[in-house]
């Protein structure tokens, strides 16, 4: 198994895992849920990571890095 960071291309597999976590009326992997997937990778110190393994993403987690204010940014 390898961790990697993930891209746009990671999508399907992404969708996948996400229906996972919702009902099938409640979750729908349409063109708004892929840019919105899209989106939170453009963010500035954030990253989708993904655990592969043959080839297939089988887990992911996210990591935001934020400015620390208390010790100066």
């Amino acid at each position: 198994m390898t961790v990697r960071v993930l891209t746009e291309q990671d999508w399907p597999a992404a969708a996948r895992l996400y229906a996972q976590l919702h009902t099938k009326a409640s979750f729908v992997a349409d063109a708004e849920a892929q840019a919105n997937f899209a989106k939170v990778l453009r963010q500035d110190g954030t990253f989708v990571y993904g655990a592969v393994l043959n080839g297939e993403v089988q887990a992911m987690t996210t990591l935001h890095l934020m400015p620390n204010v208390t010790y100066g940014g």
